[in-house]
């Protein structure tokens, strides 16, 4: 036990002797944290709204010309009648004019837009003969 008071009276007196600095300790810190929360999940995109589209006329003549109506057609729609791309005459954000091919016997009507389609109704030719 001597020993051991002698060692305490040994380093104190070394820590403090006078016209000496006292001892500097340095102290390394760790900090720990907590695991963070997982980020909120992004948001899902707007979906692209739904095309619609009707006929204005059900019945028209070969090589005549035939108006949708509708909304939803993106940048670049393609209007087919019974399977046949047809040709664009006049476009606005609600209205497709297309012309009615020449051998055509009619048959359904869709708009098919960037993944979307949308069925229109049926076309019938009318003055076949």
């Amino acid at each position: 036990m001597t020993h051991l008071l002698g060692a305490l009276f040994l380093v104190s007196a070394f820590a403090l002797r006078p016209g000496s600095e006292p001892l500097q300790q340095t102290v390394h810190r760790t900090s720990v944290s907590a695991p963070t929360e997982k980020p909120p999940a992004p948001k899902p995109l707007p979906k692209a709204p739904a095309m619609t589209c009707t006929l204005l006329t059900t019945e028209a003549p070969r090589g005549g010309r035939l108006e949708v109506e509708g909304t939803g057609f993106g940048k670049a729609p393609l209007v087919r009648i019974a399977g046949r791309v047809t040709r664009m005459i006049e476009r606005t954000e609600t209205k497709i004019a297309v012309q009615i091919h020449i051998d055509s016997n009619g048959g359904a009507v869709s708009v098919k837009s960037g993944g979307l389609e949308a069925q229109c109704g049926t076309l019938t030719i009318i003055g076949k003969n």
